[in-house]
Formats: structure tokens, C-alpha cells, sequence
């Protein structure tokens, strides 16, 4: 006699087939394929689905960062790397309007937008620069007296003393701003040319001896190569000098939030210790 053994669940049946009819054998082979068939309208691919868990991702930081604080970049990207964070800045004049993505700005100047909550993160101060082999000696008045169009030549040993050429920041730049709170609305020479950028100014300068311009401090610290060739003036008016802010929208992410922690407090802080105004 030989036996036919199916192994089920609960154990392992065996079956006689020469007592057994053959039905009853059939019968226990399609109960048994019914046990273990997958339930119907089930496949692979939706089993796989329901046990995946979705992955959330951090909402990037997006930074409209003026030109003049370039210098500030590092301490940025710097947060954004120590905290993971995805980053994406743009360079703008200050003025401009940032885009419509950008959820922290940073500001140097008195009075921030509205519609944006300001935290202080130190202080920046313009510069007046001349080249590097001029030797010029100016006080505050007679700066001032350059920059109107009153005095239009450098005063020196020479019979013919060489003309000032006069370069101030782009309207609607930050350095502006300083430039024209420290005038006070006093008109300023017609003829000057314009830097579109603080780049553009270190050129301007380092290329011509008769040169004057102005720019933000935190440039001839933070871009040594670019700043070989000029020198500073020893000016330094109380308007020139004002707060460097970091804005937040009312509803930014928490990634922002937390990159202007780092900013405040953390790696980015040192960072902006070295090239700013505490």
C-alpha cells in the first residue's frame, strides 16, 4: 500500500490511495492550493506600496542676498552644510525685490522692509578707497566737498594736479544707501561714474591713480587678491556704519529659522565675528 502525504498548515496528512477514491484525493489537492493562493485582485505591486513610508524632505532655504554682503556667504553656506539643509542664494542689488521663493534675506541698513521680522547679526561700515600708491590724505569735509563736485582735482606737489575720478555705488545698492544717509540730501557730482557691483569698484580703483570710490568694509578683508592696490582713507562717518540683519517672512520654514540660529549663535556666527562689526 503506498500513501500520499500533503502537508497543510496544521501538520502533515497522509492518505491512503488504494482505500482512498480518487475524488476525495482531487478534492484535498485544490483545498489545499485554495490555502495558500494569494487573495484576489492583490499584486505584487500594490503589497509593495502599502509598506512604503513616505520620506519628507526639508524645505530648502532661500536667501536674496545683496551684493554688498557677499563677504557674508560662506557663514551661509557653512549653516546650511553643518545643519543639511538644502540652500539657494541670489545676488541682488538691495532694492530689488527678492523672489517670490525666498524665505530669508539678508540686510545691511537702519530700517528693514515691512513685512519682515529682523535679528541682528552685527554690523556693517562703507569705506572710502583710493589706489594703492596714491598717498591721499583727506578729512571728512573735504570728502564730502570731492563727492558734491566742489573740489574736482587732488591736491598735490604737482604743477598740474591730477582730476578726481569719482566713483560712487549704484542707486538702490546698500552701499548707496549709506552713501546718500550720510549726504543728507546734498547733491552729488553729476559726471561720477557708477559701480554696478562692489567687484566693479575694486577695478575702477586698483586701475586708475586719480581714483576715489567707496565700498563695504567687510570686501577688502573677505577678497584679498581682488583688494591688492587700493588702500583705505581714514574716514569713517557715524552714517556710513549700520546694522547687518537677517529677515525671516512671518511664515518661514523651520529650516530658515534654524539657519539663522546658526547665524546668530553657531558656526556662521564666528564666521561673521571675522569680517563684520560685532
Amino acid at each position: 500500500m503506498t500513501f500520499v502525504f500533503i502537508v497543510t498548515p496544521p501538520g502533515v496528512w497522509y492518505i491512503p490511495t488504494m482505500r482512498t477514491p480518487r475524488w476525495f484525493l482531487l478534492a484535498a489537492l485544490v483545498w489545499l492550493a485554495a490555502c495558500t493562493a494569494q487573495p484576489a485582485g492583490t499584486s505584487t505591486a500594490a503589497l509593495a506600496t502599502a509598506t512604503a513610508t513616505a520620506t519628507a524632505l526639508p524645505v530648502p532655504v532661500v536667501v536674496a542676498l545683496p551684493q554688498a554682503l557677499e563677504p557674508a556667504r560662506p557663514a551661509l553656506e557653512t549653516c546650511a552644510r553643518d545643519l543639511n539643509l538644502p540652500l539657494a542664494v541670489f545676488s541682488q542689488p538691495q532694492e530689488t525685490p527678492p523672489p517670490a521663493t525666498a524665505n530669508l534675506r539678508l540686510w545691511w541698513g537702519d530700517t528693514p522692509p515691512q513685512g519682515w521680522r529682523a535679528y541682528p547679526l552685527g554690523g556693517e561700515r562703507l569705506v572710502a578707497i583710493v589706489h594703492g600708491e596714491h598717498g591721499a590724505t583727506l578729512d571728512e569735509a573735504a570728502l564730502r566737498r570731492m563727492v558734491m563736485g566742489q573740489v574736482r582735482v587732488w591736491a598735490n606737489a604737482a604743477a598740474t594736479p591730477p582730476p578726481v575720478a569719482l566713483w560712487l555705488p549704484m542707486p538702490g545698492t546698500a552701499a548707496r544707501a549709506r552713501l546718500d544717509a550720510w549726504l543728507a540730501g546734498a547733491p552729488r557730482r553729476g559726471d561720477a561714474s557708477l559701480a554696478p557691483s562692489p567687484q566693479a569698484m575694486l577695478t575702477a580703483v586698483r586701475d586708475d591713480a586719480a581714483a576715489l570710490g567707496f565700498l563695504p568694509a567687510a570686501w577688502l578683508q573677505a577678497f584679498p587678491e581682488e583688494a591688492q592696490g587700493v588702500q583705505m582713507l581714514n574716514v569713517h562717518p557715524r552714517a556710513w556704519e549700520a546694522p547687518l540683519l537677517a529677515l525671516l517672512r512671518p511664515d518661514a520654514p523651520p529650516t530658515a529659522v534654524a539657519l539663522v540660529g546658526c547665524l546668530q549663535q553657531g558656526a556662521g556666527h564666528t564666521l561673521l565675528q571675522g569680517r563684520y562689526l560685532p
